[in-house]
């Protein structure tokens, strides 16, 4: 659960850090072309009356008259040869080609032009944005409209102004006061102000919409506007959050989804599973973010796999073994009923116990190996000594064997205790198989145990006839005899290989069987 939310809240926190401090960047990626369009269309009609200022005039007249112009302007206006100016090659080529540069040096933004002047630009220092500070925007252009229309006839305004508004790219129209009066766009105080000869405007949103200008002290007013924002510009801030909200949408869903096709895979896997099909199991990726409940999944499946066969097996075994034992007391205790001599009484007694004691070791195998597949986690590991364990062990189980021998050799083995394995169990699985060795050996028994390349391994064997290669797979299933000739007193119950395979299981290690170089069969414990 901690990883999960873990790796939810660090990814939503990179996608919020990152769209913050990109959010300047994703407003000039997305709005850039129409900032950069208004910037050229405020800019665009003062550069064409800065150009009819200059047009014809030569150097020393061009530096006495931009001289005066600055006067006019509340922003520096500069006119310099493209080549000695602080941009790139790239930004120098466009000024070269018509196009206009905007730039930004020691936190002042400029605005460069081209001029009629051939090989030079205009250089505005300015922020063109439609603010408050357009009024000190607004000063030296309109003080420029007024010289300009200060030098021709009255009657020629209209057409000069409208002229011009092309430049603009935005409304420009000539009106008398009282039509702005009229208009209501102004309240008293600002066309009081606007008599007065200042620039008098109205605003939307922040947003400049309306600009007035009296000219020349005469009752013809210059009106720019209205103006219109773009739709994306003036709500910006709500593209940038439904950005974020799509953004953080898709991220969301990005992480559900790998949670949401484990969780269908843990479904449709639990379905199956209660429809009795055991052998049902998830592919779980390294990466899941569900990783130990797909896992917990596969392990209870496996041991519910495992424990439901088991149950079959012994269920099926269990009552084909009592059979034989059984049929053999009911035969004994009817001749016991019909038989008058007690040489016969004695003799079916006797074997009538001997059927008893089988069934009470067969019984008790069954339970051990039903113990031992129960209880996987049952092991307890007791610091020993290898060599001396295994010693001792050989020791107990050589009266069993008679006259076989048993040859022993350790290696690789330390001298010291280690905790490796469950001395009781261990020595269960080594027992069975000595049993096993001892029952079909000729002369001799090998057990070797050895530690190598991080891996301890017992092996046991004889140099009896050995195992057929086909029940090399078969031989540690329980109730598995190879010789189906031999009866169970010679034989055994086919369980002490399969207690031996459970031993290692819980150990996890394997058990294996093949040929031994004594020529017997050779039985191999990993762990």
């Amino acid at each position: 659960m901690s990883r999960l939310f873990l790796s939810l809240f660090m990814l939503l926190l990179i996608v919020l850090v990152s769209f913050m401090l990109s959010a300047n960047g994703v407003v000039q990626y997305l709005f850039g072309g129409t900032l950069e369009a208004m910037r050229e269309q405020q800019l665009g009609g003062v550069i064409t009356l800065l150009d009819n200022e200059i047009r014809g005039l030569d150097t020393a007249q061009r530096q006495q008259r931009l001289s005066e112009i600055q006067t006019m302007f509340r922003y520096e206006v500069s006119l310099l040869p493209i080549a000695e100016m602080d941009l790139s090659p790239g930004e120098r080529q466009r000024l070269r080609a018509g196009e206009f540069v905007n730039k930004i040096h020691d936190h002042a933004e400029f605005s460069y032009h081209p001029s009629l002047v051939e090989g030079m630009a205009w250089s505005l220092q300015i922020d063109p944005t439609l603010t408050e500070r357009d009024r000190d925007f607004l000063v030296g252009p309109l003080a420029l409209v007024e010289k300009m229309l200060a030098a021709m006839p009255r009657e020629q305004w209209t057409q000069a102004v409208a002229e011009n508004a092309r430049h603009f790219g935005i409304p420009i129209q000539l009106l008398t006061m009282q039509a702005v009066q009229d208009s209501r766009l102004l309240d008293e105080k600002q066309l009081l102000a606007l008599r007065g000869g200042e620039i008098a405007t109205r605003f939307s949103n922040d947003n400049l919409e309306y600009a007035f200008k009296r000219l020349l002290d005469t009752e013809q007013v210059l009106q720019i506007g209205k103006i219109e924002v773009p739709w994306v510009l003036d709500n910006a801030i709500y593209a940038l959050i439904a950005m974020l909200a799509l953004l953080l949408g898709t991220v969301i869903w990005l992480w559900l989804r790998p949670v949401w096709q484990d969780l269908r895979q843990l479904r449709q896997a639990s379905e199956g599973f209660g429809q009795g099909n055991l052998a049902t199991r998830i592919a779980v990726s390294r990466y899941s973010f569900v990783k130990s409940i797909l896992d917990a999944f596969n392990g209870m499946a496996s041991r519910i796999e495992q424990l439901v066969t088991s149950h079959q097996t012994l269920t099926n075994a269990v009552s084909h073994e009592l059979r034989t034992p059984v049929s053999r007391l009911r035969f004994s205790l009817e001749m016991l009923e019909k038989t008058s001599s007690e040489m016969d009484r004695q003799r079916h007694l006797q074997a009538m116990n001997a059927d008893i004691d089988e069934l009470e070791t067969m019984l008790a195998e069954l339970l051990s190996y039903a113990r031992m597949d129960r209880q996987h986690t049952m092991v307890q590991k007791t610091p020993l000594v290898l060599g001396q364990w295994l010693a001792e062990q050989i020791q107990r189980n050589q009266p069993d064997c008679k006259t076989i021998s048993i040859q022993t050799d350790c290696r690789g083995l330390p001298d010291t205790q280690v905790t490796v394995m469950d001395a009781k169990l261990m020595a269960h699985a080594l027992r069975n198989l000595l049993q096993n060795a001892c029952r079909y050996a000729n002369q001799q028994i090998q057990v070797v145990l050895e530690y190598h390349n991080g891996q301890h391994e017992l092996r046991v064997e004889d140099d009896g006839d050995g195992i057929p290669e086909e029940y090399y797979d078969s031989i540690f299933d329980p109730f598995t005899r190879v010789d189906a000739s031999r009866d169970r007193r010679s034989g055994g119950y086919g369980l002490g290989l399969a207690i031996v395979r459970q031993v290692m299981h819980m150990h996890q290690g394997s058990a294996a069987v093949g040929r031994s170089p004594l020529g017997g069969a050779q039985f191999i414990l990993r762990w």
